[in-house]
């Protein structure tokens, strides 16, 4: 990056990820630049929208294969009820898990616990059962 002082050069390219920028990317190098930026614009620069976009289609992915074999599927499990996810959700999923790694619980079960003296307000985000249909349709491989 070229600089003159504290300023960056108007000739100066912002490149993230290998493609070229839209002017949301612009509005986000320009708060980085001029320290108008939060923990929110570092998360993004590593988990832009894209990743999100990605993990709605392979959860979706491989729910729709698992409901495909449902012969080995209990009547009673909670993918009978599957509804496909979008990227909003996928943040709210990633949420949770950052939250759950600041605030420590002995189960995941405890995260959607009423108990008034430790409570977490998960279930304004999501059901439990909800969360662990995303947990358990989540891979990081493809077969």
């Amino acid at each position: 990056m070229r600089s003159i002082g504290n300023h960056m050069t108007t000739s100066t390219i912002f490149t993230r990820n290998g493609c070229q920028n839209t002017r949301d990317d612009a509005v986000f190098w320009l708060t980085l630049v001029t320290g108008l930026y939060s923990p929110v614009h570092y998360f993004q620069l590593y988990f832009p929208d894209s990743v999100f976009d990605l993990m709605e289609t392979e959860v979706n992915r491989f729910a729709t294969q698992r409901l495909d074999t449902t012969a080995d599927m209990p009547p009673s499990s909670r993918f009978h009820q599957w509804k496909d996810t979008d990227a909003v959700e996928m943040k709210a999923y990633v949420a949770l898990n950052i939250a759950m790694g600041l605030c420590n619980k002995p189960s995941i079960a405890d995260y959607w616990g009423t108990y008034w003296l430790t409570h977490t307000p998960f279930k304004q985000v999501m059901s439990r059962n909800r969360y662990q249909m995303l947990y358990h349709s989540m891979l990081v491989y493809r077969e």
